[in-house]
């Protein structure tokens, strides 16, 4: 669990260190190399894994370690999206749509950029997106705003599957992540999970959903 938590800060301070104003997309591109190069370095443990202890056995008794035996996490192309919200912001005659959270746009400044999708206030807002094939999620990534409000994500869910079975993905967003401006919250998928839809809501009565762009990482099983 210990080793999870670490590889789980580590990760959100590599993304925290994304240029804020990126001048160029070769800048962009290679922040995210070297956060994929990371993942694939270290994949989480079970949470029920004693600490320094494999959680696997193979037939012949040789314990494994997790580098071994589990799969290399890869950053999914989400290519021509799909996807849909509860409501959409409209402020100062900028349409805040779903689809800006997938444009490959990592401008987190919301009311400049313009390049963020946003709820109006509401109740269990939500944000869908519907991929074209089933993959094994192992990890979704949120890139909060950064230009005020930011808190409004603590308490977003991460859920995966399909039109009839959705299963929640990790950790609801605490307030201390959510607190970051322009931060991405890294959400751990334990075990990953196997779907071609990803939810991100917020289960109260009275909340805002605002994402600047949302990433995925995958698993070649899920078992």
């Amino acid at each position: 669990m210990l080793r999870l938590l670490l590889l789980t800060l580590a990760l959100c301070h590599a993304v925290f260190a994304f240029p804020q104003n990126a001048n160029t997309e070769e800048e962009l591109t290679r922040d995210l190399e070297l956060l994929e190069r990371a993942l694939e370095r270290k994949f989480m443990q079970d949470e029920t894994e004693p600490e320094g202890e494999s959680k696997r056995q193979p037939q012949d008794g040789k314990v494994l370690s997790p580098v071994e035996h589990d799969p290399p996490v890869t950053l999914v192309d989400i290519a021509k999206p799909q996807t849909e919200q509860s409501s959409t912001l409209n402020f100062r005659g900028v349409d805040y749509v779903s689809g800006n959270a997938v444009d490959g746009n990592f401008n987190s400044a919301l009311i400049n950029g313009g390049t963020c999708a946003h709820t109006e206030t509401e109740r269990h807002p939500w944000w869908k997106l519907h991929l074209h094939e089933s993959h094994c999620i192992a990890q979704v990534g949120i890139v909060n705003r950064r230009d005020g409000s930011y808190v409004r994500l603590a308490g977003a869910e991460v859920l995966v599957g399909g039109i009839h079975r959705l299963e929640r993905c990790g950790s609801p967003v605490s307030a201390e992540s959510a607190n970051i401006p322009g931060g991405m919250n890294l959400v751990i998928c334990v075990p990953p999970i196997r779907g071609d839809e990803i939810v991100i809501g917020i289960p109260r009565d009275e909340a805002t959903l605002q994402i600047c762009e949302v990433l995925l990482w995958e698993v070649s099983t899920c078992e």
